[in-house]
């Protein structure tokens, strides 16, 4: 656990911790990691229209929200997993694992700052808007891409040009998934 309050602090010193950390601790924590994000995108999507329906589908699609994330964040991890392979690196499936997981977190963070402002009723004042809203998703994303970045160039012993390399796929499905939903919005 003290990894993840390590993560938004200092970086070095949270890749230190998950170096040191057990393998089968690191991928249960990354999926405890994975699933709460999906837990909080669906509470983030949830809109007044959902809650007209019964109690047994929104929690099924709380459930499907959930393992969707699991598969989707597994599935991408392994992706950067292989491309560092590629590249040489000696970084192990359940380190990537992990820092895919540690990533989520500034983007966590910063769905619950928008949930917040977006729904409460004692921050109405110019500032929040969907701009301001917005621009903290991004920052959350920018922070999400750098933690992505700094793992991999720790735990594959990369220089910048390959680790970017690395996660180059990630970055273009996660851009494309940002501008699709700045886009629907």
């Amino acid at each position: 656990m003290k990894s993840i309050a390590l993560i938004l602090i200092n970086q070095k010193k949270a890749f230190e911790n998950i170096g040191s950390e057990f393998s089968d601790k690191l991928h249960r924590k990354s999926i405890y990691l994975f699933g709460f994000y999906g837990m909080v995108k669906f509470f983030f999507d949830f809109s007044k229209e959902d809650s007209q329906n019964e109690f047994f589908i929104i929690f099924l699609e709380l459930i499907m929200s959930v393992g969707f994330s699991i598969l989707i964040f597994m599935c991408l991890s392994l992706l950067i997993y292989w491309s560092g392979k590629k590249l040489n690196g000696i970084a192990e499936d359940v380190d990537i694992e992990s820092i895919v997981a540690h990533s989520l977190i500034p983007i966590i963070i910063g769905l619950l700052i928008v949930m917040i402002l977006k729904n409460s009723l004692f921050f109405k004042s110019d500032w929040n808007n969907p701009y301001s809203r917005n621009s903290v998703l991004w920052i959350s994303w920018l922070l999400y891409i750098k933690i992505l970045l700094q793992g991999s160039k720790r735990f594959n012993k990369f220089s910048l040009g390959k680790s970017l390399i690395t996660i180059s796929p990630v970055i273009l499905i996660n851009l494309g998934a940002l501008i699709i939903y700045f886009i629907v919005q």
